[in-house]
């Protein structure tokens, strides 16, 4: 199973628990994990190297990049220009890989990943969730000038079709529309990959597959009581995405879901058998 990660050192210690949590659910082709960054040092990689070396089924792969690749592009202290590396992962990753999974470093996965990473995506260029409601939706499409009904896409848990995208995208046409509409961006990765190719997505169930606290404000559980709900997350969730600011490992974290990521940081990557003991 191929995995996909973007991100800068400032989240290494959320990449490594992010990796464990996946590393719990054994699949029989093990598991490649494509990291894309710019500025990681060796003392970073080795320890992320580390954190899994008695682990024989996960293989990481560093994929150095450019820093004059996306110069021209939009980018702030709060959404960096790594964002886009994953909108070009077609273009960037070995030419013989078919589908990748990218999970944001912020996203866990509390079941195995196996449902969303065969799904059926050969007439797609992505499986991803909505989390926007009709309104949010509306002005969406009004900012970015797109004229019929696509879904706002989040882009923290996506299944890429790299052969699709590959053939069909088009660098010179995602740079025309940063510089027709940046002004107008407020998380410029998502805008573009919902602007560009919204109508190419498979959109799944984002309880299953893009869980936050936000969004279970969003839909009340008629389940009687915290536990009850906690423990139908457990069962049924894979992955949990603690987008936005409010983040567990932050002062004033408000949510139930933290409890999950406790958990991931907690395991034990010392062998084969990852289990839920306290990592050192």
């Amino acid at each position: 199973m191929n995995l996909l990660y973007t991100l800068d050192k400032n989240y290494i210690e959320q990449l490594i628990v992010s990796i464990g949590s996946v590393l719990r659910f054994k699949t029989d082709e093990g598991y490649d994990v494509y990291i894309m960054q710019t500025d990681f040092s060796i003392e970073d990689k080795e320890r992320i190297n580390r954190s899994f070396s008695a682990c024989s089924y996960i293989r990481l792969h560093y994929v150095e990049m450019s820093e004059s690749l996306f110069s021209d592009f939009p980018k702030n202290n709060r959404y960096p220009k790594t964002m886009y590396y994953r909108i070009l992962a077609a273009k960037l990753l070995p030419p013989d890989m078919d589908r990748i999974l990218y999970l944001d470093p912020d996203v866990i996965a509390i079941n195995s990943p196996k449902s969303i990473y065969g799904m059926d995506i050969s007439q797609k260029y992505f499986a991803a969730c909505t989390h926007t409601g009709v309104v949010l939706t509306s002005i969406n499409r009004k900012r970015l000038g797109i004229t019929d009904e696509r879904p706002y896409i989040n882009t923290g848990v996506m299944l890429i079709n790299l052969p699709l995208l590959r053939e069909k995208q088009s660098f010179e046409e995602i740079k025309e529309f940063i510089l027709m509409k940046q002004d107008n961006f407020i998380l410029p990765d998502q805008d573009i990959i919902t602007a560009l190719y919204g109508d190419k997505v498979l959109i799944i169930d984002s309880m299953i597959y893009n869980l936050n606290d936000r969004l279970l404000i969003m839909k009340p559980s008629t389940a009687r009581g915290e536990d009850t709900r906690l423990d139908y997350i457990a069962e049924n969730t894979v992955f949990i995405h603690y987008y936005g600011r409010n983040k567990p490992w932050n002062k004033g974290y408000i949510g139930i879901l933290d409890k999950f990521y406790n958990d991931a940081k907690c395991l034990d990557y010392s062998g084969d058998n990852i289990c839920q003991q306290h990592r050192t």
